[in-house]
């Protein structure tokens, strides 16, 4: 049996109403709408929300346990460890739907409109898009891991600086980036010096670009060394694991010293930075020290009046 657009929505609804009328999609369902909408809790909705729910409700808990047991366990560290985690907290947004659903059935509004539908579980569809997106990542993971071993599979950044088959890949990887760098920053230098018509600003952010990436790639370089030559060669196996410990956490100062160099190489090599370095310093301890001038001037006068009180 069919019913005509008048018989499904009236105007005064104002749901699934067009400029040209009702919409089709909506029509369809249109029967289901006027049977239930707003017409008290219907065991036809609640059974069927019931049922999902006692699927989705313990499929969220286990979802989360999963992320829980990955972030406690030590052994749980590679790359499809951490996608699946990740997806497992995307289905967990997908499954909420089923709450907005059966908390729907059960308030006896059964049906509602389509935008207020999109509000409610705009999370939830974020949720079941991503973790398809999730689950096609994890699946090429997984192939590249099989099919191409030869790549890094470690599962953390911080392992690619080990001792073993993964260093070369990370040194490569700082050597053709530098490189580029390098013929970038040569160029320029060549073009600066041969042209008359480039400004001195080019001049000098090129000279503070190249002493940040000479530091860079030299802390880079001393950490290299240190992973493929140092550990691997001189450094006895049998050696302590806490001095080794320490000892890859000295490499890493370099780094780490590179990281935290571009501010004052920037101030020390770029007058422009410095200028604007000092302005900003001036903005905040004017402030700072006016403020504190304040305070005094402040407190002064409630301690003048209070003793001219006081005397009186």
């Amino acid at each position: 049996m069919t019913a005509s657009n008048e018989d499904v929505y009236s105007e005064d609804d104002g749901l699934c109403v067009t400029e040209d009328g009702f919409d089709d999609y909506c029509v369809g369902f249109g029967l289901l709408y006027n049977r239930f909408h707003n017409a008290g809790s219907s065991i036809h909705l609640i059974a069927p929300a019931l049922i999902i729910n006692c699927v989705a409700i313990p499929g969220m808990v286990l979802n989360a346990f999963v992320i829980y047991t990955t972030y406690k366990s030590s052994k749980l560290r590679s790359t499809a460890n951490y996608l699946l985690a990740f997806t497992c907290f995307l289905e967990i947004l997908h499954l909420s739907n089923n709450l907005v659903w059966l908390s729907v059935a059960i308030s006896g509004l059964n049906l509602i409109r389509y935008s207020t539908l999109v509000m409610w579980e705009i999370v939830a569809m974020f949720g079941v898009n991503c973790s398809i997106a999730a689950l096609t990542v994890t699946s090429v993971d997984r192939f590249l891991s099989v099919f191409l071993p030869v790549i890094p599979t470690c599962g953390n950044i911080n392992d690619l600086t080990a001792i073993g088959d993964a260093n070369p890949y990370y040194f490569y990887n700082v050597l053709y980036s530098n490189v580029i760098n390098f013929a970038c920053y040569g160029a320029i230098c060549v073009r600066i010096a041969t042209s008359k018509t480039l400004s001195g600003m080019h001049s000098r952010v090129c000279k503070s670009l190249a002493v940040i990436m000479i530091v860079v790639f030299g802390g880079y370089l001393i950490d290299t060394f240190n992973g493929m030559v140092i550990m691997e060669h001189w450094v006895d196996p049998d050696t302590d694991d806490l001095i080794i410990w320490y000892w890859i956490n000295w490499s890493l100062l370099p780094i780490d010293i590179a990281a935290a160099s571009c501010g004052p190489i920037l101030y020390f090599t770029s007058t422009d930075y410095r200028r604007a370095f000092k302005q900003q310093f001036n903005r905040i301890f004017n402030k700072e020290v006016a403020s504190e001038a304040r305070h005094a001037t402040h407190q002064s006068s409630v301690l003048f009046t209070s003793r001219q009180v006081s005397i009186k």
